[in-house]
C-alpha cells in the first residue's frame, strides 16, 4: 500500500488553473510553470469540475471573468465541494476593479482570496503562503493521528491484559512506555499518559531540558534529523520508593519543518529497558511506530522536499529550481557547490525525495571520523572486530549525501572512484550492482584542488555527471523580500512578526552575508526577538548588524539637501586626482558619518583602479554584485 501511495506523490505543488480565456490561460501557466508548479489547465467551469474531481489538486487559481454555462461564483461553490477534504485555498485572480457585491458573492460562494492579476509577483506570495499553511495543517494531521494510533493501541494492551501481568515478549519491537511530540525549541507539545509518569506531569508547555536536567535529553531531541536513526539511553532517577528506571529515546522527526531543513515538530518514544539489557539494534529507532504512520511521514517528505521548497521567484532562482527538477529525474552522480550556509542539504534532500528512488536517504558528514572508519562506513571493512557492510556495498537503493566531499581522505577517494569506475562489487556470495545514488556537497572548487593533486581528478569525473552550482544570496537581490518574508512566516506566528518594512530590507539588502542563508535566517530571527510590534524595522536589525542604533535615522539624515547635498546630484570619479585632494579626502567640514566615509572609500578605490569597477570590488574586499548596489546607492557612476 505505501508504494502505491508513494507512486501517486507528484514532486511539485499542483495547480488547478481556470480560465476561459485561451491567450491569458497561455501566460499564466507558463508562468506558473515557471515559479516551479505543475499546472493543470481548464478552459470552463466544468472541466475544472472534472479534473478537481480526478486529480490531486492543492490550489485552485480562478478568474473572475471565468464566462461559460458554469460562472465564477458556481465554480467557485461546486470547487469547494470537491476539496472539502483536503481543505485546497481557492484563490481568485481579477483584471481591474469589482464591485463590492461582486467581492462579498466570492467570499460567501467559498473563495479564500481575491488577488490582482497584474500583480503577478504576489500572486506567487499568496500561493506560497497558503501551501506553507497547507503543509502544516497536514503535518499537524499526521501527528494526530501517530498520537492517537498510539493511545489507542497502549490502552487496547492494557485492557487486555490482567492485573499485575507484564506483557509476554514475542521478539518484535516493545511497544512504548511513553509519547510526547516536542517542537523545535525543545517544548513538550504533547505527552500521553505513559510519558506523563515519566517525564512530569506538568511537562506540556515546559522545556525538555527542564524537565530532565543533567540528561543530555533535550539536546538529542533537537539534533535529530530526518532520515536518521539514533537511539538514546537513559536512566531515571527514582522518586520517592519507586527504583530507578531505564529507558531507551527514539525521535521520529517529521518531514515538514522550516525552510533550512530544520524538522519543526519531532515524535519522542520512550520505551521500558531493564538494566542488563544492550542497547537497541541501530535499525530498530522506528520501534513502536505502526509502519502506515511511518509511511505517512514518508509521503509527507516526498510532498515537502520538491523545488517550490527553495524560495524565490526571481530568474536567477528560476533557473536553479529547473536544474534541480531536471537532475532529480536523472540517475548519476551530483555535485552540489554553494557557499557556507547556502542550501545545500536542501537541494540535496530535494533530488532523493523528488527522484525516481524510495530507497534509503543516509547523511556523511566526510573528514568527520578517522580514515579506517571512513573506509568502511562508506565502502564496509572491520568494526570492534567485525565485518560489516558499507552504505555502498550493503545493496540497499537510495541516495548517499557526502556533505563537505573535499574533506574525504585521500586513500578513501581513490577507492570510491575505483568503485564507481566499475559500478558492481564483491558481496561474497556474487556480484552486485551499486545502488546507492551520490550526492555530494562541496563549498570549494574541486576542479583547482584536482589541479594541485588534493582531490582524486577520476573522483571528480563521476561528480560532474550532474552539478548545481547554487548563487550566492548577494547575487539573488530579487528574492530578499520573498526569503525575509518566508522566515517570518515560519517564526512569526509565535513571536507576532508578520511584515518587514522596506528600510529594513534595504539595510539587509547592503548586507555581505558571509554565511550565505544561514546567516540571513539567524539574523532576522534574533531581530524578531527584539520586536515589540509585527512590524521588523531598522532598529531591531541596527545592533544585531554591528551598526549605530541609530543608523536608520543617518540614513534618512544623509537624504536631506540641507546635510548632504553632493549626495543627491550624480558623482563622479576622477581618475588621476591626488591621493589628498580627490573627492574622497575626509575633512572637517564632513559629517561623522560611516556611510559617509564608505562613499569615499568607493571614489577612492574607483580612482586607484583607474574606474576598472571589478578590480575595485576586490581592493574593497566586496563581492561584485554588492559594489554595483552601493554605487547605485550614492549616485556614483
Amino acid at each position: 500500500m505505501a508504494a502505491e501511495k508513494l507512486k501517486e506523490i507528484i514532486n511539485v505543488i499542483r495547480v488547478l488553473l481556470v480560465e476561459s480565456d485561451s491567450a491569458e490561460r497561455l501566460v499564466l501557466s507558463s508562468r506558473l510553470s515557471d515559479f516551479g508548479y505543475q499546472v493543470s489547465v481548464a478552459d470552463s467551469g466544468f472541466s475544472a469540475l472534472s479534473i478537481a474531481s480526478e486529480e490531486r489538486t492543492e490550489v485552485v487559481l480562478l478568474s473572475a471573468a471565468l464566462d461559460g454555462e458554469l460562472g465564477a461564483t458556481e465554480a467557485i461553490k461546486r470547487l469547494r465541494d470537491i476539496l472539502v477534504q483536503s481543505g485546497a485555498p481557492i484563490l481568485v485572480y481579477r483584471q481591474g476593479g469589482i464591485s463590492v457585491e461582486r467581492v462579498q458573492e466570492f467570499y460567501h460562494a467559498g473563495c479564500d482570496a481575491i488577488l490582482d492579476r497584474s500583480e503577478m509577483a504576489a500572486i506567487h506570495s499568496v500561493l506560497g503562503a497558503y501551501q506553507r499553511t497547507f503543509r502544516r495543517l497536514n503535518e499537524l494531521g499526521v501527528q494526530n493521528r501517530i498520537v492517537a494510533g498510539q493511545v489507542r493501541r497502549m490502552e487496547e494492551e492494557r485492557a487486555q491484559q490482567a492485573p499485575g501481568v507484564e506483557p509476554m515478549s514475542d521478539g518484535s519491537s516493545p511497544r512504548p512506555a511513553g509519547l510526547v511530540v516536542v517542537d523545535s525549541q525543545g517544548i513538550v507539545r504533547h505527552a500521553d499518559r505513559g510519558a506523563l509518569s515519566i517525564v512530569s506531569s506538568k511537562c506540556i508547555g515546559q522545556r525538555l531540558g527542564a524537565i530532565s536536567p543533567g540528561t543530555g535529553l533535550e539536546g538529542f531531541v533537537r539534533d535529530a534529523h530526518l532520515g536518521s536513526r539514533r537511539s538514546f539511553r537513559m536512566e531515571l532517577r527514582s522518586r520517592g520508593d519507586a527504583p530507578n528506571r531505564f529507558l531507551s529515546v527514539h525521535v521520529v522527526p517529521t518531514a515538514l519543518g522550516s525552510q533550512n531543513d530544520e524538522p519543526s515538530l519531532r515524535v519522542v518514544l520512550f520505551h521500558e529497558r531493564g538494566a542488563r539489557q544492550e542497547e537497541m539494534a541501530p535499525d530498530s529507532s522506528n520501534a513502536g511506530i505502526a509502519q502506515k504512520d511511518f509511511d505517512e511521514l514518508l509521503l509527507m517528505a516526498h510532498r515537502y522536499y520538491t523545488p517550490a521548497a527553495i524560495i524565490g521567484s526571481g530568474p536567477i532562482t528560476r533557473a536553479l529550481k529547473s536544474s534541480v527538477a531536471r537532475t532529480a529525474k536523472r540517475s548519476g552522480c551530483v555535485l552540489i557547490r554553494g557557499n557556507q550556509g547556502s542550501e545545500r542539504d536542501l537541494i540535496a534532500r530535494i533530488l532523493h525525495y523528488s527522484g525516481s528512488s524510495n530507497g534509503t536517504l543516509v547523511n556523511f558528514s566526510c573528514g568527520s571520523v578517522p580514515v579506517t572508519s571512513e573506509q568502511a562506513i562508506l565502502l564496509g571493512g572491520v568494526v570492534n572486530g567485525k565485518a560489516q557492510s558499507g552504505h555502498l556495498t550493503a545493496g540497499t537503493a537510495g541516495t548517499l549525501i557526502l556533505e563537505n566531499v573535499e574533506k574525504l581522505d585521500p586513500s578513501v577517494q581513490a577507492q570510491l572512484a575505483k568503485l564507481l569506475d566499475r559500478g558492481i562489487y564483491d558481496k561474497g556470495q556474487g556480484i552486485e550492482r551499486v545502488a546507492m545514488r551520490i550526492v555530494a556537497t562541496s563549498t570549494v572548487d574541486l576542479e583547482e584542488l584536482a589541479d594541485r593533486d588534493e582531490f582524486d581528478p577520476v573522483l571528480l569525473g563521476h561528480l560532474y555527471h550532474h552539478r548545481i552550482d547554487i548563487p550566492a544570496l548577494c547575487d539573488r537581490q530579487e528574492d530578499l523580500h520573498e526569503i525575509v518574508q518566508g522566515i517570518l512566516d515560519e517564526n512569526g506566528d509565535s513571536k507576532g512578526v508578520m511584515r518587514v518594512s522596506p528600510q529594513a530590507l534595504d539595510l539587509l539588502a547592503e548586507q555581505q552575508w558571509a554565511d550565505d542563508l544561514e546567516e540571513l535566517r539567524s539574523v532576522v530571527r534574533t531581530a524578531m526577538n527584539h520586536c515589540e510590534g509585527d512590524l521588523l524595522d531598522v532598529a531591531q536589525l541596527a545592533s544585531i548588524l554591528g551598526l549605530d542604533p541609530l543608523h536608520g535615522r543617518d540614513r534618512e539624515a544623509q537624504r536631506d539637501p540641507m546635510v548632504h547635498a553632493a549626495q543627491l546630484a550624480p558623482i563622479r570619479h576622477q581618475p588621476g586626482a591626488s591621493a589628498t585632494g580627490g573627492p574622497w579626502a575626509i575633512t572637517e567640514e564632513d559629517p561623522i558619518s560611516l556611510d559617509h566615509y564608505e562613499m569615499k572609500a568607493l571614489l577612492r578605490a574607483l580612482n586607484a583602479t583607474r574606474g576598472d569597477k571589478l578590480e575595485a570590488a576586490r581592493l574593497l574586499k566586496l563581492g561584485k554584485s554588492t559594489l554595483y548596489r552601493k554605487l547605485k546607492r550614492f549616485g556614483i557612476r
